[in-house]
């Protein structure tokens, strides 16, 4: 099951993409996201969803589109042409046009684009109080006007129409769907609704399941509302799939990343056990050194001096000689006594190691 989720993401917003994620991947589906504008604090991002598009209606086609706030007219308008020149499952929409507080969202331009373009390739709205005066021309202050509102937009548009919860309709929400008006119970509302949670998206997830509207929005409402239990186990890894779309919105791409970061198996390291580390002296050569501090002396023994690599190369001349002996200093018998037995130790180590 693939969901393809069209807007724009605001951070720490309803309209953020990781609350559509989350929700989508809560009933173990496939996101796909195209975000025509990033933002996030005060920096803006615009990017180009016109290859996710494309590799959704030719490569990869979603059991169902939702499109929630697009404040760009271009973006619509390249919306609405792929959704009337595509083959493609239901689009459903939470159309953003004003907030639930009375908040304009959109211009006009975008309104304007939204109500000749895009409008009429849909086939679901999810529309709050504001917007169902806006799209029927008519106030809403009952239940009674709210339904009357909810069946002039739904003949002239055809499209089925949900009308969320507000003081108005005492926070019971509307469905409307060819003649008929279904109220939904005020306890499972936009007012107790998880903000980690979408209902477009839920509601998206719902139909991709093969549900009937009405079973769709009414299981949609419980998930939403309901309260998310605790997670007690480590959190599974994120099929690489859900974020495999091609350059098309890098909010996208830098998922991507992560879940392929996240999802690669770390191997192993072998159990190597450390080299023994090599003395590149020979003993009989340390012998010899320790044998010259202990009397005093530097002259070398007969023996030809030992050669390694990374080792100074032997002085010049005869076997058996060296450039210089110094002269031994005398010292006191007790003295040598000690050093003797310092030495023999200190051979005997060597002998053992």
């Amino acid at each position: 099951m693939q969901i393809l989720a069209i807007s724009d993401s605001i951070e720490g917003t309803r309209y953020d993409v990781a609350r559509k994620a989350s929700t989508i991947k809560a009933y173990k589906a496939s996101p796909i996201f195209a975000v025509p504008e990033y933002v996030t604090g005060e920096e803006s991002y615009r990017t180009d969803i016109s290859e996710c598009l494309d590799y959704c209606f030719t490569e990869c086609p979603p059991d169902c589109i939702a499109i929630s706030l697009v404040r760009n007219a271009f973006d619509i308008k390249l919306i609405a042409d792929r959704l009337a020149n595509c083959e493609h499952s239901c689009a459903i929409s939470e159309i953003s046009l004003i907030s639930k507080d009375g908040e304009v969202l959109v211009s006009a331009e975008t309104y304007n684009a939204f109500m000749q373009y895009l409008l009429p390739q849909l086939q679901f709205l999810s529309i709050n109080i504001y917007e169902a005066e806006l799209l029927s021309q008519s106030a809403c202050s009952d239940e009674a006007s709210i339904a009357k509102a909810a069946s002039v937009i739904s003949s002239k548009h055809n499209v089925i129409v949900l009308i969320t919860g507000s003081e108005r309709s005492n926070w019971k929400e509307l469905l409307y769907f060819g003649n008929n008006a279904m109220w939904l119970s005020a306890e499972d509302t936009c007012r107790t609704y998880n903000k980690e949670r979408s209902l477009l998206m839920a509601i998206a997830c719902e139909l991709a399941s093969d549900k009937s509207i009405v079973d769709a929005v009414k299981d949609a409402r419980k998930f939403v509302s309901a309260k998310p239990k605790p997670e007690v186990q480590a959190k599974p890894s994120v099929n690489p799939a859900m974020y495999m779309q091609p350059q098309f919105s890098f909010t996208a791409r830098a998922a991507q990343k992560r879940t392929e970061q996240e999802s690669k198996p770390v191997e192993p390291k072998p159990n190597v056990e450390p080299a023994p580390v090599q003395n590149l002296v020979s003993p009989a050569k340390s012998l010899r050194d320790i044998a010259r501090k202990i009397d005093g002396t530097e002259a070398a023994s007969a023996a030809e001096p030992a050669v390694t690599s990374g080792i100074e190369e032997p002085q010049p001349g005869p076997k058996g000689t060296v450039s210089e002996i110094k002269e031994r200093e005398m010292r006191s018998s007790a003295d040598s006594i000690s050093e003797l037995q310092a030495m023999l130790e200190r051979m005997k180590k060597l002998s053992e190691m």
